[in-house]
């Protein structure tokens, strides 16, 4: 007989309850892999941004190994300093510039490197705290064994499984997802 009613083990949880700590990001990514060579211009990175809709497209070689990434504030850092080429050494955040980034024309020289990647396995626990740790918006997932780009996971991905979560949690606080155990009344 369970002490106080509940059926469930001393220090268990349902595992419905905790889907965050075993979902992978192979369970929720994309395999579309929103991705530019390193000698894509200025002009087509901003033009794969908008036809994908997306904030950063990954930086690859001829093999699709990940060599970086691109996002729209690299892109906009570029405009920023040329507007004011007397700007302090640092940004606001207190993050060195990258004087490289400033005058690229192309991916390679307008990346930040090396990328922040995931791979398929990769929890989306894990995944969550690099995006909030790097305040960035997307992952590249690679494959761990080359370095190819597989997929792309994005925080709208992460937010579907918080979200299920969310819902499961609800719904067991209520008890509606407790059992009485056989011969045990409610």
């Amino acid at each position: 007989m369970a002490i106080g009613g509940s059926t469930r083990e001393a220090g268990r949880e349902p595992a419905r309850r905790d889907r965050r700590r075993y979902t992978q990001v192979k369970d929720v990514m994309g395999h579309v892999a929103i991705a530019v060579m390193a000698n894509a211009t200025f002009t087509d990175i901003v033009a794969a941004l908008r036809r994908f809709k997306v904030g950063a497209v990954a930086v690859v070689d001829g093999e699709r190994r990940v060599l970086g990434v691109v996002s729209e504030d690299d892109l906009l850092l570029r405009e920023v300093e040329a507007a004011r080429q007397d700007a302090a050494a640092y940004d606001g955040d207190g993050r060195a510039y990258d004087r490289r980034k400033v005058t690229g024309t192309i991916a390679l020289e307008l990346m930040t490197s090396p990328a922040i990647t995931v791979t398929r396995e990769t929890s989306v626990r894990e995944a969550a705290a690099l995006m909030h740790h790097h305040r960035i918006k997307q992952l590249p997932v690679i494959n761990p064994e080359n370095g190819r780009i597989v997929g792309t996971v994005h925080q709208s991905d992460l937010l579907k499984v918080l979200e299920g979560h969310d819902r499961v949690s609800k719904w067991a606080e209520t008890g509606a997802g407790e059992r009485p155990a056989p011969g045990e009344a409610r």
